[in-house]
């Protein structure tokens, strides 16, 4: 579902089937150059990240549900090393989405975009490899806790749409800050905004938004703190 709808939703939006403004302006379907192209594309695939994370959700509960992590033992692997197995799958995952992200951008700016600005901010990718990294990384945590897919599926879900939007607003507006951009998975929301929102900062030159440094650190920290308190759920618990 990710790989076919990623390409057709970008294509209707470029066609201007899709579409942001009234009468024959279509604000969307301008960026596809080589400037804007790999932002854009990048933030489409944000929301169809979903699919894969339950992917991921489902490839990790499955061992629990199934025993397997136990047999994996049983053959001679060490806790730590099916614990690494699995980030493996988490940190490949988000490389292969990332290049599949890359080909769609290349293929969609080169057939509505112009080339005069190749390659442009390819650094989105970087941020768009971020976000699948941390989605992914918080998915695998909550099976690891959870261990049935279904509960986990639910309860990521419930987190995504409703907990970490709440307290967002929540903390932002308590605090008078942009403190609520640092949770968990909104500093890797934070890199990818709607194109309009990015196009308006950038002719605004609005300096009171946080560094995007900021929000990549803040990713990578969260994720790191997903491996640790991963790794010493799974080792302390009872196989």
């Amino acid at each position: 579902m990710f790989m076919a709808l990623l390409p057709l939703m970008n294509i209707l939006i470029a066609k201007g089937i899709l579409r942001v403004g009234g009468g024959d302006i279509n604000i969307l379907s301008n960026a596809y150059s080589f400037s804007h192209v790999w932002g854009n594309v990048s933030y489409w695939a944000s929301i169809l990240v979903i699919f894969l994370t339950i992917l991921i959700i489902i490839l990790t509960t499955n061992d629990f549900q199934n025993r397997t992590h136990r047999q994996r033992v049983i053959e001679g692997w060490l806790k730590k090393d099916y614990y690494h197995a699995k980030c493996l799958i988490v940190f490949i995952g988000s490389i292969l989405t990332t290049c599949y992200v890359m080909f769609c951008g290349l293929a969609l700016g080169m057939l509505y975009g112009a080339m005069s600005n190749f390659p442009g901010n390819m650094y989105k990718l970087i941020y768009f490899w971020i976000y699948t990294l941390n989605y992914f990384g918080f998915a695998m945590l909550l099976s690891i806790f959870l261990k049935r897919s279904g509960l986990a599926i639910g309860v990521f879900i419930f987190y995504v749409f409703i907990i970490e939007t709440i307290a967002v607003n929540l903390l932002n507006w308590q605090t008078k800050t942009k403190m609520g951009s640092f949770l968990p998975l909104e500093s890797s929301d934070s890199l990818l905004p709607f194109p309009l929102n990015a196009l308006v900062k950038e002719v605004l030159q609005q300096t009171n938004e946080p560094a995007e440094w900021t929000y990549v650190l803040a990713s990578l920290i969260w994720v790191l703190l997903y491996y640790i308190i991963g790794r010493r759920k799974l080792l302390r618990s009872d196989w």
